[in-house]
């Protein structure tokens, strides 16, 4: 009888209905959250201010740029002055309690290049 009440509790902690003991008490550890991402076309640079504006879907967003944020194209490192307007760019950051988007990180992609087209040395209008 002794060993039956033993098996028995010892079966109800290992499914978790003793001692308080339950895999589904146990908090997981949080994910790891990453800042918010955009990506659009620059339109606008104002370094006394520190801002861009991209230009996203069919709106416009005002990003703020800081000492900390850092600018890459490829590997190479960048400044603020070394992108122009029409360039992508691909944006992390984070939205402060008044609704600023300040940006930690920026990849920069060319502006694509404008489309040619080649006219047939004999085509007639």
């Amino acid at each position: 009888m002794r060993f039956s009440v033993a098996v028995t509790w010892l079966w109800m902690l290992l499914l978790g209905m003793g001692g308080g003991l339950c895999l589904a008490e146990v908090d997981p550890q949080p994910a790891l959250v990453r800042p918010p991402f955009a990506k659009g076309t620059l339109l606008e640079i104002d370094p006394s201010q520190k801002s861009i504006t991209l230009a996203i879907g069919d709106g416009r967003v005002a990003f703020v740029v800081t000492d900390k944020t850092r600018i890459y194209q490829g590997d190479e490192k960048l400044t603020l002055g070394k992108i122009k307007t029409g360039d992508i760019l691909a944006v992390r950051f984070v939205t402060d309690a008044q609704g600023r988007h300040f940006v930690s990180h920026i990849k920069v992609y060319p502006a694509p290049a404008p489309a040619s087209v080649t006219v047939p040395a004999n085509h007639q209008p």
